[in-house]
C-alpha cells in the first residue's frame, strides 16, 4: 500500500486528500487493505458492492501503482452476460454467448488495447448483445427459428426496430451468416442525415472571442470549446486527447486531432500551452500525465457527458449546432480531401460538407505531396 500512501502524500491539495480519507465511504476498505483483511487484488474488490466511491477507488489504486492495470468496464460485461443468459432457454443462450464471445468482446478488447474502453462503448456492447436476444425472442413468438429466418420475415422485424437496434441486428446477422446459423439477409442502410447548423456565425464568433479572452472560465473548457467552434470536433474524440497529440516548438504550437497537425493560431496557442502546465482535477496526481482533459476519476480522462454539461454552463448550449457551424464554415474555405486529412472525417463526409457549404472542390487534386502549407490551413482561417 506504500504507492498509495506516497501518492496522498504527493497530492496538490492536501486538504482535499485529507477530507477524502475522512470521510470517504472507501475508508474502511483502505483500512482493510492496509491491515491485511482485505487481500489487495481486483478480485477482493469484485467481490464488494458496486458503488461510485468503491470505482473511485480502484481507479485511485490502479493510478498509485497499488493494483495493476485493468479494462474495468470491459471486466464487468462478462459477469453481466453470464447474468443475462441465466433464465433464457438453452439454444438461445448458446448462439448469444457465442456471438457475444467472438464478436461483440472480441472486438470491444480490441478497442481496450487502444483506447480507453469508455461507458458508451460498454453500452453499446450490451444493447447489440440485447438485440440478438430479442431478435431470437422475437422469432420464437413467430414459431420460426433463427436458421429459418428470411427477408420477409426479417423486413417485418426492422419495420418495429429503432435505427441503432438495425445496427445491432445486422451485426447479429452478418455473424450468424459466416458461421453458417442463419441465410444471406440484408438490411437496407438508411442514409445519413443532412447535417444542419442553426447556430448563427455572429454567435460562434462571440462565443470564440469569450474564450479567448475570458479568464473567469476554466481553462480546459476554454480550450475545448474551442476545438468544437473552431475545428468541428466531436466531444467524444476532444475528451480522450492526449498529451502527445501536442507538439510545441516554441515558436509554433501543433496539435492533432487525427494524423495531420494544425497549427494553432495566437492566442489558443497560448491556452493550450498554459494547460500543458495545469493538467487534472483528481485529488491525486498521475504520474504517466497522458490525458489533455483528465477527469475527476484518478487515471481517466473526463467523460464526453461530463464536458457537454460543463460547456452548456458557458454558454455553449448545443455542441451539435456548434460543430455543424464550424463545419459549415471550414467547408467553405478548405479543400474536402485536405478537410478530411486535418480534422479525421470519412471522405465522403468532407464532401457532403462541402456541398452543403456550397463550393466545388471537384477539381482540386487529391493526390497530394506533404507540405508545410498543409499544417497552416486551419490557422489561415
Amino acid at each position: 500500500m506504500k504507492p498509495a500512501l506516497d501518492a496522498m502524500l504527493a497530492t496538490r491539495r492536501p486538504k482535499t486528500a485529507i477530507n477524502w480519507i475522512r470521510r470517504s465511504k472507501a475508508k474502511p476498505v483502505l483500512r482493510g487493505m492496509a491491515l491485511g483483511e482485505i487481500p489487495i487484488t481486483h478480485e477482493a474488490l469484485d467481490e464488494l458492492p458496486r458503488t461510485p466511491t468503491l470505482d473511485h477507488l480502484r481507479d485511485f489504486l490502479i493510478t498509485s501503482g497499488v493494483l495493476p492495470a485493468q479494462h474495468v468496464r470491459l471486466e464487468r460485461l462478462v459477469p453481466w452476460l453470464n447474468e443475462f443468459l441465466t433464465d433464457q432457454p438453452a439454444e438461445h443462450a448458446r448462439i448469444v454467448r457465442l456471438f457475444a464471445t467472438w464478436t461483440v468482446l472480441r472486438r470491444a478488447r480490441a478497442k481496450a488495447n487502444r483506447a480507453p474502453f469508455s461507458q458508451n462503448q460498454a453500452a453499446r456492447a450490451r444493447s447489440t448483445i440485447r438485440t440478438a436476444l430479442r431478435l431470437l425472442q422475437w422469432l420464437s413468438a413467430q414459431e420460426t427459428t433463427l436458421a429459418q429466418l428470411r427477408q420477409p420475415l426479417l423486413d417485418h422485424w426492422i419495420l418495429d426496430c429503432a435505427q441503432n437496434e438495425r445496427h445491432y441486428t445486422k451485426a447479429f446477422l452478418r455473424w450468424a451468416h459466416q458461421h453458417q446459423l442463419a441465410a444471406e439477409l440484408s438490411i437496407t442502410r438508411h442514409p445519413d442525415p443532412q447535417p444542419t447548423t442553426t447556430m448563427h456565425n455572429d454567435d460562434r464568433w462571440a462565443l470564440v472571442n469569450k474564450l479567448l479572452h475570458d479568464d473567469h472560465i476554466a481553462l480546459e473548457l476554454r480550450i475545448c470549446g474551442l476545438f468544437v467552434l473552431l475545428f468541428g470536433q466531436h466531444l467524444s474524440r476532444v475528451a480522450k486527447m492526449t498529451a502527445d497529440q501536442v507538439t510545441d516548438t516554441q515558436t509554433q504550437l501543433h496539435v492533432r486531432f487525427t494524423t495531420e497537425p494544425i497549427t494553432m493560431p495566437t492566442p489558443l496557442d497560448t491556452l493550450i500551452r498554459h494547460l500543458m502546465h495545469h493538467r487534472g482535477h483528481s485529488s491525486y496526481p498521475d504520474p504517466a500525465q497522458k490525458w489533455l482533459f483528465p477527469g475527476g476519476f484518478p487515471g481517466r480522462p473526463i467523460t464526453p457527458a461530463t464536458l457537454g454539461q460543463r460547456l452548456h454552463q458557458i454558454g455553449i448550449h448545443d455542441t451539435r449546432q456548434a460543430r455543424n457551424a464550424a463545419m459549415m464554415h471550414l467547408a467553405s474555405e478548405i479543400p474536402a480531401p485536405v478537410l478530411a486529412d486535418l480534422l479525421g472525417l470519412d471522405p465522403g463526409r468532407a464532401v457532403v460538407w462541402a456541398r452543403l457549404a456550397g463550393r466545388d472542390w471537384a477539381s482540386y487534386a487529391a493526390n497530394r505531396t506533404p507540405n508545410p502549407l498543409r499544417t497552416n490551413t486551419a490557422q489561415e482561417q
